[in-house]
C-alpha cells in the first residue's frame, strides 16, 4: 500500500509538552477530508506545522478493514521509529469544537497511570467502569475517532494477521455491541483503555457520514450521527445505569412491603 507522510516542520512540544507526536490518517482519494483536516488544524495557531499527516491509498484488495487497521498500525510503528512515548492519533473526519482542547487533554494525561495503554479521546462508551484510584472511566468503546496512546500500546499492537487470530477467539456474546475493528481492540484492551467522558473530539456529521464502506452506522446518517446525537450517546450508559438502579430499588421496596413487612 502506497503512503505519503507529510512530516511536521516544528516541534509539537512547543504547544503540548506532554505529547511527542500527533498523527492524522487520511485516504489519498479523500481530498475533501484532507481539506477538512486542514480547516480543523487552523483553529489552533501553529498546529498545522506540528503534525504528521499520513495519506494512504486504499487497500489493493478492497478490504477497508485491513486498510484502516494497517494505517493505524503504520502510525504506531512510526511512533516507535521516532522513539515517542506519548502520541495522539486522529482519523480524518474528526471535529474539535473546544478551544481548550489541549488544556483538557493535559488534565486527563496527568491522571493516567504510568503503565497506561490508551486514552480514548473521541469514542462512544459501552457501559464504562470507573477507577477510583485514577479517577477515570475505563472499559469498552466504539469508534476510534481519536485516541492518545503510549509506547506500550505501539509495542503491543499486532500485525494484521495476528490481529485476525486474536479476533477469532472473541465469542459472539463478547461481540454483542459490534464486530468492527474498534470493538475488537476495545475488547482486547478493555482494562487498559481509559476514556474521556464526555469525548473531547467528535465525528463531523457531514464529512464523517460520507463513508467509503457502505451504509454502516455513520453512513446511515441517523439522528445519532449528528453532533447532538453523538453527545447524547456519551451519557446513554449512565441513563441505563440509573434505570437499573431504579428497578432494583423498586424491587426492594416491593419485596419489603409485600413479603417482609
Amino acid at each position: 500500500m502506497i503512503r505519503t507522510v507529510l512530516e511536521p516542520t516544528k516541534n509539537i512540544k512547543d504547544i503540548c509538552n506532554f505529547l511527542d507526536g500527533i498523527f492524522i490518517l487520511n485516504l489519498i482519494s479523500r481530498q475533501d477530508r484532507y481539506e477538512h483536516v486542514i480547516n480543523q488544524l487552523d483553529q489552533f495557531p501553529g498546529l498545522k506545522e506540528r503534525v504528521y499527516i499520513i495519506r494512504s491509498e486504499k487497500d489493493p484488495d478492497g478490504d477497508f478493514r485491513k486498510g484502516c487497521y494497517e494505517s493505524h498500525k503504520f502510525a504506531s510503528d512510526l511512533s516507535l521509529d521516532k522513539k515517542f512515548n506519548m502520541s495522539l492519533i486522529l482519523e480524518d473526519d474528526f471535529v474539535i469544537k473546544d478551544k481548550n482542547f489541549f488544556d483538557k487533554l493535559e488534565k486527563y494525561y496527568h491522571k493516567l497511570p504510568n503503565n497506561f495503554i490508551r486514552l480514548m479521546v473521541g469514542h462512544i462508551p459501552i457501559l464504562p467502569k470507573y477507577s477510583f484510584k485514577n479517577k477515570l472511566f475505563y472499559g469498552k468503546t466504539l469508534c476510534t475517532t481519536s485516541y492518545m496512546f503510549s509506547k506500550n500500546y505501539a509495542e503491543w499492537l499486532p500485525d494484521w494477521e495476528n490481529f485476525l487470530k486474536k479476533e477469532e477467539d472473541i465469542t459472539e456474546l463478547q461481540r454483542f455491541f459490534g464486530k468492527g475493528l474498534d470493538h475488537t481492540l476495545s475488547h482486547l484492551l478493555q482494562n487498559d483503555t481509559y476514556l474521556c467522558i464526555p469525548s473531547l473530539i467528535y465525528v463531523d456529521e457531514n464529512i464523517g457520514t460520507n463513508t467509503e464502506h457502505g451504509s454502516n452506522f455513520w453512513g446511515s446518517k441517523n439522528l445519532l450521527t449528528t453532533e447532538r446525537g453523538q453527545k447524547f450517546i456519551q451519557f446513554l450508559p449512565f441513563i441505563i445505569y440509573i434505570y437499573i438502579v431504579l428497578i432494583i430499588i423498586t424491587l426492594i421496596v416491593f419485596i419489603y412491603f409485600k413479603l417482609i413487612r
